[in-house]
């Protein structure tokens, strides 16, 4: 099936979801940004490609239960910002907050080209390599402490420091 189809149908189903009159690729970067936060929260969207399919919709309407928000499935900015910026943070059972810190570096160094596999919240082998070769590469002293300041210096290093 040509990637056109999804996105119509994607396009298609946002109409009811409250993206009626929103451009597609603003509709698009919600459904983007909102998988990468419910990744970080522990949910399982699946791939972040900008297409709200039934995997991303079960997502968001469990995030929404587990938040205490009106459960619809849908994409909005309210919803982006909830996942983003309520605190206390709401995450999947079982997840912790550490899972959440390890999701986000392992978001950053995959941004960055360094292959981390699975971006899971686990600091497994694949992960911690990617963050001895960014250290290397950028470099930085090698700490390897996962923890807020390697998060702030993947996020602050200069962007052309990336995986070869």
């Amino acid at each position: 099936m040509p990637l056109e189809e999804p996105l119509r149908a994607a396009v298609l189903q946002a109409k009811t979801c409250g993206a009626a009159g929103m451009p597609e690729g603003m509709f698009r970067a919600y459904v983007t940004g909102t998988k990468e936060e419910l990744q970080l929260h522990g949910y399982h969207p699946g791939h972040a490609a900008g297409i709200l399919d039934p995997q991303t919709r079960a997502a968001i309407r469990q995030y929404q239960k587990d938040a205490r928000l009106p459960v619809d499935g849908c994409v909005s900015k309210e919803l982006l910002d909830h996942l983003k910026f309520h605190t206390p943070k709401i995450y999947a059972a079982g997840v912790s907050p550490r899972d959440s810190l390890i999701a986000a570096i392992q978001q950053e160094l995959q941004k960055r080209g360094y292959a981390v596999g699975a971006i899971d919240g686990k600091a497994g082998p694949r992960t911690l390599g990617a963050i001895r070769q960014f250290e290397r590469d950028a470099g930085l002293l090698p700490d390897a402490a996962i923890d807020q300041a390697l998060l702030s210096r993947l996020r602050t290093t200069d962007p052309s420091i990336r995986a070869h």
